[in-house]
């Protein structure tokens, strides 16, 4: 009967040493810091693609007004690079600078945002004759949104064909 009770006693003993409370609290610390590190790049990540849509929302306003409004042949030659419609490559223009200061257009006046537009012919100067004469009625529209994000420059970037209007 002694041996019986000796038996029971060692294995009903309550509570845990003290290197199975470490190892326990060790992987709950990496379980834990895996999860908050998966949290944190995905908030980040969820901010980055909210900006990302804002900008691409203007840049698609930017596009259509161009489009509707025919502005790629506002003239006969390429539109000035005053005129707001074809800048400079290095050039970043608030969103609602002219031609699109106008409230209509729904454009942000103090933005974080700013845009670039140009408009390039796609008749190319080695393209000489008759048989080329169709692509002086096409234009290539970019139009760049621009954002500062953590010291980093960020863009989105919008091409299409615009047709002259007969």
């Amino acid at each position: 009967m002694r041996v019986v009770a000796t038996y029971y006693q060692r294995k009903g003993r309550l509570g845990f040493s003290i290197l199975e409370v470490l190892i326990s609290i060790a992987i709950l610390a990496v379980a834990a810091l895996g999860t908050s590190a998966a949290v944190h790049y995905g908030l980040r990540s969820q901010a980055h693609g909210k900006v990302v849509s804002e900008a691409q929302a203007y840049a698609d306003r930017l596009m259509v007004s161009m489009l509707e409004q025919n502005l790629a042949f506002s003239s006969t030659s390429l539109p000035a690079s005053s005129s707001g419609i074809n800048d400079p490559a290095s050039a970043r223009v608030a969103l609602n600078a002219a031609p699109f200061n106008n409230a209509s257009y729904g454009l942000p006046a103090n933005s974080r945002f700013t845009r670039n537009i140009s408009v390039i012919n796609c008749r190319q100067a080695s393209e000489s004759g008759g048989q080329y004469g169709w692509k002086d009625d096409i234009r290539q529209v970019t139009v760049k949104v621009y954002w500062k994000e953590n010291s980093r420059e960020g863009s989105v970037t919008l091409q299409c064909i615009s047709k002259l209007a007969r």
